[in-house]
């Protein structure tokens, strides 16, 4: 989810997408629009010539209607990040899954095995060298 946004941040261009990832960007503006919605809602509710009671009333409405506001915002983050981590590990498994499958062929292999991403340039497996000798 990349909008295109971005914004020079220690020197170097920084796409939102990339910032939203930073734990203290997203708690810097959570405290941020935070204040500002407090502040600003304060100050009209206390411009208003209403009673002590109604503005208590009101008071409590809007510190509700703030903390059920970034519940949700808080579950949606913590959904996603739970996603991304449920994806990661199912793709850890599968990758596990393969270098196992891999073992085993490579063990019951009748010939030796190349694996050019080494330094070796041939790796026998255990049931290789013994069919050899």
């Amino acid at each position: 989810m990349d909008c295109g946004l971005s914004r020079l941040v220690g020197g170097e261009v920084v796409r939102l997408s990339a910032l939203l990832k930073r734990p203290f960007f997203i708690a810097a503006v959570y405290a941020v629009v935070s204040w500002i919605w407090i502040s600003v809602s304060d100050t009209l509710l206390y411009q208003t010539n209403l009673s002590h009671r109604v503005e208590g009333i009101i008071d409590t409405a809007k510190g509700s209607v703030f903390v059920a506001v970034t519940a949700l915002l808080i579950y949606a983050l913590l959904r996603v990040a739970n996603q991304r981590l449920a994806h990661a590990n199912r793709a850890e498994d599968a990758c596990t899954e393969s270098e196992q499958r891999f073992r085993v062929l490579a063990d019951n292999a009748p010939v030796p095995v190349i694996d050019p991403s080494r330094t070796v340039f041939v790796t026998f497996s255990d049931c290789t060298i013994e069919r050899l000798s």
